[in-house]
C-alpha cells in the first residue's frame, strides 16, 4: 500500500496536469457550516434555532455534491457538533465521502480579532481535535468567522503546523459590507469584524503572508487562500452573490474569472439551501440575501452553480490547492 502522503502527491501532479490540458480554471467550492442562530445573533433576531442547517441543509448540499461529483471543503464550528451525534454523523459522511473538513473555531464568535489571544488560541486549538476525531485526518485549514483575521491569528495557525487560513478578503466592496453588517444590526456584540480594511488590496491569489502585515506578500510558512473575487475589479464572487445579484451577473463574473486564469475558492453557506417559510426560520431573516427566493427556486440556481462550475473549472479540495500551490513555489 502507498503512504497516504504519496497518494495524495500523485493526485495532485494528475490535478494539475489534468486542468493545464483541459483549459479549465483551478478552483475549490468551500462550504461555511453555520447554524440558524448565527445569523439570528448577527441580525439581532430573538428566536430559537431548530437545528434546519444540519437536520435540512446539509443532507440537500451533500445529496446535490454527490449527484455531481464534487469534493468540497467544510468549514466546521466545532461546538454545533460536539455532544450532537445526528450533527456529527453528517460530518464523519461528509469525510467518508472524500470531503475535506476545516476550522471554523469552536464557537463561532464575532470579532474574533478582538478577542485576547489566549481565547483566540483556544477557539483554534480546541476545535481541532473534535473535527480531526470525526474526520479522521487531521485539521490543516482554517477560516475566521466573518473573515475576520490578523495576524495573531495567523502566527497561531502557523504554530499549530496549519496548511492554510482562507480567511482574507481582497474586495474594495470590504468597506461598504461592513458597513452594511453595521447598519442592519446596531449590536456591536454581534457586528461581524471583516478584518482590517487593507485586506481590500491583498493579493487575490494564493500567497504567503508577511508576518506583520498580512495582506502583503511575506515569507510565512502558511499560506493564504483569499475569498473569491472577480480579477481586477475585485468585486465578491461567492454564493451570497449569486443570490443578491443573480444568475446573468454570476455568470459574468465566472467568465472573467475563468478569461484572466484566476484561481479561486467559491464560498457557500447551508442556509442558502433553507426556504423562509417552507423550512420554518423567523420571518425576520427576510434580510439574509436570498431568503425572499423560494426552496425550490434556489435547489435549480445550485444546480445550475454546480453545472458551470463543474464544467469551467477543475474542482479540487482547498487542502490539495494549498498543496499544489507549494509544489508550484508560490510566494
Amino acid at each position: 500500500m502507498k503512504p497516504a502522503s504519496s497518494t495524495l502527491t500523485e493526485r495532485i501532479a494528475q490535478s494539475s496536469a489534468e486542468s493545464s490540458e483541459s483549459g479549465k480554471v483551478l478552483a475549490s467550492i468551500s462550504v461555511d457550516v453555520d447554524v440558524v442562530s448565527c445569523y439570528y445573533r448577527a441580525y439581532g433576531i430573538n428566536a430559537c434555532d431548530g437545528n434546519q442547517v444540519y437536520d435540512l441543509a446539509m443532507p440537500r448540499l451533500m445529496s446535490l455534491f454527490e449527484e455531481f461529483g464534487i469534493r468540497a471543503t467544510f468549514f466546521v464550528v466545532a461546538k454545533d457538533v460536539r455532544n450532537h451525534p445526528q450533527n456529527a454523523q453528517i460530518i464523519r459522511r461528509l469525510a467518508e465521502s472524500g470531503h475535506e473538513i476545516a476550522n471554523h473555531t469552536l464557537s463561532h464568535p464575532f470579532r474574533l480579532t478582538r478577542l485576547p489571544l489566549e481565547i483566540k488560541a483556544n477557539e483554534i486549538a480546541e476545535a481541532e481535535p473534535i473535527l480531526s476525531e470525526l474526520s479522521g485526518q487531521p485539521v490543516t485549514g482554517f477560516r475566521s468567522p466573518g473573515w475576520d483575521i490578523d495576524a495573531d491569528l495567523m502566527s497561531i495557525l502557523e504554530d499549530r503546523g496549519y496548511e492554510y487560513d482562507s480567511s482574507v478578503f481582497p474586495s474594495f466592496f470590504l468597506l461598504p459590507l461592513k458597513l452594511q453588517h453595521r447598519l442592519k444590526n446596531w449590536n456591536l456584540e454581534t457586528t461581524t469584524g471583516m478584518g482590517s480594511p487593507w485586506f481590500s488590496f491583498a493579493p487575490t491569489r494564493p500567497y504567503h503572508p508577511n508576518g506583520q502585515t498580512p495582506w502583503k506578500r511575506g515569507s510565512r510558512r502558511l499560506l493564504e487562500i483569499p475569498i473569491g473575487v472577480v480579477p481586477d475589479v475585485r468585486i465578491p464572487f461567492l454564493g451570497t452573490v449569486l443570490f443578491g445579484a443573480g444568475w446573468s451577473f454570476f455568470r459574468a463574473s465566472l467568465e472573467w474569472v475563468v478569461f484572466r486564469r484566476q484561481p479561486f475558492n467559491f464560498e457557500l453557506h447551508p442556509i442558502e439551501l433553507l426556504g423562509l417559510a417552507e423550512d420554518g426560520l423567523d420571518a425576520r431573516l427576510e434580510r439574509q440575501p436570498g431568503m425572499r427566493l423560494s426552496l425550490s427556486r434556489k435547489l435549480v440556481l445550485y444546480r445550475q452553480l454546480l453545472t458551470i462550475l463543474k464544467y469551467r473549472c477543475h474542482l479540487v479540495t482547498m487542502c490539495e490547492m494549498a498543496k499544489q500551490f507549494r509544489l508550484q513555489g508560490v510566494r
